[in-house]
């Protein structure tokens, strides 16, 4: 009784009062001390009856073996395991109980090997010691191995349990393995054997997770009671395949029939509003929760936090973080979505120091969501301290990390780390492949990505409709029109990949950009899906001039109805009305967006120095050194005067100053770069929106008198000035 509640010390006291403790007696304090996990010490009282003289027997080791639970008690259970041998206690002797356990305990402490061993050892095997293999293998990620397991029970004629097959459908829905899936609930339709509502909820969920909604659909309406845990199945299937309005419509059916949605449900519900972006929908389901007492809940929390930021909600996102008491890693790495969903890197920077100052280790989603805010604002010093702290904890290797390297070090203008980072990984991946195509195009070297294509290739990694993207983003710089069509009929002649949208929105930029205009209508034409605002816009931004003028009206009128809150639309208009000389009609264009509230994305800069980021906006009057940075601007305004001076008349020179003058994001962090860094030093920006004509020209002559390589990473390319030549030749 004593030992049941755990109150051992009275459970002593009464053992020491016996004059004579038998076996039962010890075999209870074992049960008492397994009970509570407390493997130590069912040690201790192993050598205690021992010296006492009693002889521990199977139902001890069972009661001991049970003590042992997880990777932390491996060795507790091996010491166990070697006193039963070295009393005579053999599981091949012994019943089969006995080997069960010593199995099982091996399972659960991760040591496959050793269960593996035991289990061939065993010369008999009943289909509970099959069951505990095969859920071993599944838990543990082994799932394939867990079917080969499965396979050989049954050709061994041991007749499988319903625990079994919950165990192999289990394996098939993390393999989405649903050919394999579907053949053993036949098997398991042919036992007979009625199913429960774990079996149940196996087969939901096993046919949810392969997106067969048909079949998910035909056995929850054949279930005869429908649990809260039957429709999170499948509300979790339609969410994990992107199916927002099923989950919501499925969640709102539940409430319908007088279910009480638990934790899990609201998940759903707000991972599905996040898939919509339907901020209004979740604000609602934010309400229900609260209503429900589930606010405090870490998973709802944390799924709150990705939906407000998803949405676009970062201050909201910020209250619910507050609230959530007990934060993990995910709560953390959901905020720092949020933040890099927003534009806002140095707050992403800043939340990842908090989090390892709380004591939380990341994990690869932390790790990638940093490293993406690294090159997002030009942090390379922090970006390299990261990637040795990353290395520390084993992540480089991973796939999504390793891509992320490569990006970041492309954005921040260090080509060679990411060849470097590539070239480390012994397996790369399509993944990583695809993230160095993209770096070798956006820093101008277009021809360098064709030839790691090609590496690709020889080394039978598969490509995916990411990598022609990537290439055809290649193609479109180098003007290689030709490379571009045999690049996109080969996706789908060569590897089977269906061009989607953006695939053509490359085709067209790269027809039009060469002049190519009517293919490329002709290729809108062809789209199987409606034409996409990016096709219009590539074509719009084609037009140049006076000639072109009565094609661009079209192209905006057609791309005005089809997305009539697009900023980008009534900008290139008014772009191209300037470029034909009519500054009035310009003058109307950007009245019109402005009369419509269709804002232009403000422009944002970022620099680092000394492992701290700056941001500047277009002109920016808050920022303490300002008075400095407009000083650098005029001096380096004069000095390009007087270079020109003999080429150029009053009018033009002062023109150019007023251009060299303009408050733009990136001069700004350039001049600040150039006040606070020792001559030399590479001056490293990144900016949220393309570089304009003017601030490129600037950056040109500024790495030429000021003898320094500047780098700025826009959304165009990476731009390397180096003694007045850019990277990308323009």
């Amino acid at each position: 009784m004593y030992s049941r509640f755990a109150n051992f010390e009275d459970a002593l006291l009464v053992l020491q009062r016996l004059q004579k403790v038998d076996l039962i007696v010890w075999n209870s304090l074992v049960t008492g001390y397994a009970k509570y996990k407390e493997s130590s010490r069912v040690l201790n009282i192993l050598k205690c009856m021992q010296n006492n003289g009693n002889q521990p027997n199977h139902v001890t080791y069972v009661c001991a073996l049970k003590s042992c639970s997880n990777r932390r008690q491996l060795l507790q259970g091996m010491l166990i395991h070697c006193d039963m041998l070295e009393n005579g206690i053999s599981p091949v002797f012994s019943q089969s109980i006995l080997g069960n356990q010593l199995v099982f305990m091996y399972v659960k402490c991760g040591c496959l090997e050793a269960a593996r061993a035991v289990f061939e050892s065993l010369p008999e095997r009943d289909a509970l010691t099959w069951n505990i293999l095969i859920d071993g293998y599944s838990s543990h990620g082994f799932v394939e191995t867990a079917l080969d397991v499965y396979h050989a029970m049954c050709l061994q004629g041991i007749q499988p349990t319903l625990v079994t097959f919950v165990c192999t459908l289990k394996a098939c829905s993390v393999m989405r393995n649903l050919k394999q899936g579907q053949k053993i609930h036949s098997q398991l339709t042919m036992t007979g054997l009625k199913l429960d509502a774990i079996v149940e909820n196996a087969l939901l969920d096993l046919y949810s997770k392969c997106g067969r909604f048909e079949d998910s659909s035909y056995v929850f309406y054949g279930l005869p009671q429908k649990s809260v845990i039957a429709w999170n199945t499948v509300m979790a299937g339609y969410v994990s395949h992107q199916c927002g309005s099923s989950t919501l419509d499925f969640f709102r059916q539940m409430q319908a029939e007088g279910l009480q949605p638990d934790s899990v449900s609201f998940v759903c519900a707000l991972k599905a509003c996040s898939s919509l972006f339907d901020l209004d929908q979740g604000k609602t389901i934010h309400s229900e929760v609260i209503k429900n007492g589930l606010d405090l809940d870490l998973y709802i929390g944390n799924s709150l936090i990705t939906m407000y930021g998803t949405c676009g909600k970062v201050e909201d996102a910020e209250s619910v973080f507050e609230r959530v008491q007990q934060r993990d890693v995910v709560t953390w790495s959901a905020l720092m979505t949020g933040y890099a969903n927003d534009g806002l890197g140095k707050e992403v920077l800043q939340t990842f120091n908090k989090m390892r100052v709380e004591g939380v280790e990341p994990d690869e989603a932390a790790f990638v969501c940093v490293l993406k805010a690294c090159g997002d604002v030009a942090a390379l010093e922090q970006g390299m301290e990261l990637h040795a702290y990353a290395v520390e904890n084993g992540y480089e290797v991973d796939t999504p990390v390793a891509s992320t390297l490569i990006t970041m070090y492309g954005k921040c203008g260090s080509l060679d780390m990411a060849i470097l980072v590539l070239n480390r990984l012994t397996r790369p991946s399509v993944i990583s492949f695809n993230a160095m195509v993209a770096t070798f195009s956006e820093h101008g070297k277009s021809e360098f990505s064709v030839e790691l294509y090609q590496n690709m290739i020889s080394r039978a990694v598969k490509p995916n409709s990411i990598t022609f993207i990537c290439l055809l983003s290649a193609c479109k710089k180098l003007d290689s029109v030709v490379e571009g069509c045999l690049f996109f009929r080969s996706m789908q002649r060569d590897h089977g990949i269906v061009p989607e949208v953006e695939h053509y929105g490359c085709m067209v930029e790269i027809l039009s950009k060469a002049g190519h205009i009517n293919a490329a209508e002709d290729l809108i034409e062809t789209i199987p899906t409606a034409c996409n605002i990016v096709c219009l816009i590539s074509l719009l931004s084609s037009c140049d001039g006076l000639s072109d003028l009565c094609r661009g009206k079209r192209y905006f009128e057609y791309a005005s109805k089809i997305d009539p809150v697009n900023s980008s639309v009534y900008v290139l208009m008014s772009k191209l009305y300037k470029v034909a000389g009519l500054h009035s009609k310009a003058l109307e264009m950007e009245s019109l967006r402005m009369q419509r509230n269709m804002w232009k994305k403000p422009g944002k800069a970022f620099i680092e120095v000394d492992k701290k980021v700056f941001e500047f906006v277009v002109g920016d009057k808050t920022h303490p050194k300002i008075e400095e940075i407009n000083l650098k601007l005029k001096e380096l305004s004069n000095r390009n005067s007087k270079i020109h001076n003999t080429a150029a008349d009053e009018s033009s020179l002062s023109k150019d100053r007023n251009t060299s003058l303009c408050g733009h994001s990136e001069r700004l962090a350039i001049a600040f770069g150039l006040l606070n860094t020792n001559s030399g030093t590479t001056i490293r920006v990144s900016k949220n929106i393309r570089m304009c004509v003017d601030c490129h020209t600037t950056a040109k002559f500024t790495s030429s008198i000021e003898n320094r390589e500047i780098v700025v990473s826009d959304s165009y390319c990476v731009h390397n000035f180096r003694e007045g030549i850019c990277s990308c030749k323009e």
